[in-house]
């Protein structure tokens, strides 16, 4: 039989995938999962982004230099960041020729010089990238990264729990069985739950799980030439007293600036 070289990276993409999960459902078990904060208010401001993809070539630390301006000046209370926080490293050689740094060392440093102070901290969950790391040097990168950066906040893993007063937020990347997290946290009463991965914003009001859009250029990566995503983010503000969401997504265009908004209101 006849396996075209298509067919063989996507294998050794599949591969990979299952290590990272095998790697990770043992700390899985033992890993924090839950961040609590308090605020002395009845509402929480938050930022929604996901798949920075940083330290590939296609990364947009221009559109993150404009939200942390953006957040700022909107008294954003929390950024949460749903994974593929860096782009990581593979054994796939057109996605190695998109990176600005090959080493765990450089790519770390160059997220903790690059991505911007929001002057709030960051909720973080790991992403399918991220986990790439642990393959080759069984090093968690995030944990590295929130050990040297005070304002990042990491629940451990590629999922967890983000709770607001008594507000529950579930975090994860999307890249494991929606399912199966949902079933990890069956104890936990979830009001609302976001999820990366995906590189497009979809809300499915059955499960209240809100997608992230991308944060980085489309990669030149064989077999993602035609495949549709969106540059973007969530601007959130709940009601913790009523459990009202009101959200806002802001959309970009690629290798620019300008941007288009679209406008939503309403309780989940």
């Amino acid at each position: 039989m006849c396996v075209s070289n298509m067919e063989k990276e996507y294998l050794e993409y599949l591969k990979n995938e299952l290590l990272e999960m095998a790697l990770t459902n043992e700390d899985d078990k033992a890993r924090k999962r839950l961040i609590e904060k308090e605020i002395p208010r009845n509402y929480v401001k938050l930022l929604a982004i996901a798949d920075t993809h940083l330290g590939c070539y296609q990364d947009r630390r221009d559109i993150l230099d404009y939200l942390a301006n953006r957040a700022i000046q909107n008294d954003v209370d929390y950024v949460i960041h749903c994974g593929d926080v860096v782009d990581g490293v593979s054994s796939f050689q057109d996605q190695l020729d998109n990176l600005r740094y090959y080493s765990f060392e450089m790519q770390s440093q160059y997220f903790i010089e690059n991505y911007p102070e929001f002057r709030v901290p960051t909720i973080m969950v790991s992403g399918n990238h991220d986990g790439w790391w642990k393959n080759y040097t069984d090093k968690d990168i995030i944990k590295y990264i929130s050990k040297n950066r005070d304002d990042i906040e990491y629940l451990g893993g590629s999922d967890g729990i983000f709770k607001v007063n008594d507000y529950t937020m579930l975090m994860m990347h999307g890249h494991k069985s929606n399912q199966k997290i949902f079933e990890r946290y069956q104890d936990y009463d979830i009001d609302l739950a976001f999820r990366g991965h995906s590189h497009t914003h979809v809300v499915k009001y059955p499960d209240n799980i809100v997608h992230i859009p991308c944060l980085v250029n489309k990669r030149l990566h064989k077999g993602m030439e035609n495949s549709f995503q969106e540059l973007g983010v969530w601007w959130i503000t709940i009601d913790l007293r009523d459990k009202l969401v009101y959200k806002r997504l802001e959309l970009f265009r690629e290798r620019s600036m300008k941007k288009s908004l679209i406008k939503e209101r309403g309780k989940y």
